[in-house]
């Protein structure tokens, strides 16, 4: 197994959501990814948080 790879995987939805705020005076909009785990809370335990950092 490669390092930091986990021995489970984890289902999860993956949702463009337009950020309203952030529309450029082109009107170009900006939208945020969001990952929804797919599984009930009661089955995650030490579930990682993001810390805010973009690439």
């Amino acid at each position: 197994m490669a390092a930091g790879s986990s021995a489970y995987a984890m289902p999860y939805y993956c949702f463009y959501v337009e950020i309203p705020n952030m529309e450029d005076d082109s009107g170009l909009k900006t939208y945020g990814l969001y990952y929804v785990p797919a599984v009930e809370d009661k089955y995650i335990s030490n579930m990682p948080l993001w810390g805010g950092d973009f690439n």
